[in-house]
């Protein structure tokens, strides 16, 4: 009911300025006030039958279409409610994930590095016990071709010392024959008593 005292107010504020142009200057027969009120009355009637036409005919399609805008209007602020709470879940939901992510990678990372550091230390352990075998080894080495090198010296020594005292003991027994006899009967003698 307000609306419709709240447009016959607005019709009746338009049709001012129609008023006054119809009253405005013809310089006719009569009175102005009565041809102003015989327009305005004919207008009022206008206007209250063009009211009452639409009201009639009209009112109920534009109810209904007022209706049906204001659902289509609450479905969509429903859906746009909806969508906003889904993207708000969702937003907390990857902002879960990428936290996780992020400790995940952190703690990752960490151990990637405590697990570097304990291979570099492994390896380098690995390299020092190396090195010491291979200082060992050479030392071994040293010590063997050392001894080697002695036992050759020796044996040509010791066989030099055999050359020389042969090559001496030939020349004295060529010189002594006496000497010669005597250490064949011993090197007899030798043989039969083993």
């Amino acid at each position: 009911m307000r609306i419709i005292q709240k447009a016959l107010i607005v019709l009746v504020l338009l049709a001012m300025p129609t008023l006054a142009f119809a009253s405005g200057g013809h310089g006719g027969e009569g009175s102005i006030l009565s041809n102003f009120w015989v327009k305005f009355a004919g207008q009022v009637l206008n206007f209250g039958v063009f009211a009452f036409v639409i009201y009639r005919f009209g009112a109920k399609p534009f109810r209904a279409f007022l209706l049906e805008r204001q659902s289509g209007v609450t479905d969509e602020i429903d859906r746009a409610v909806k969508r906003v709470t889904d993207a708000q879940e969702e937003h907390a939901e990857l902002t879960q994930r990428m936290a996780t992510i992020e400790s995940d990678n952190a703690e990752f990372s960490e151990n990637y590095h405590a697990q570097s550091e304990r291979d570099a230390q492994k390896v380098l352990d690995d390299a020092k016990r190396q090195v010491a075998q291979i200082e060992r080894d050479a030392e071994l080495t040293r010590a063997t071709n050392a001894a080697m090198h002695e036992q050759k010296l020796a044996a040509r020594l010791v066989e030099k010392s055999v050359s020389l005292a042969r090559e001496d003991m030939i020349a004295r027994l060529k010189k002594d024959e006496a000497l010669r006899d005597r250490l064949i009967d011993d090197g007899i003698a030798a043989l039969e008593f083993t």
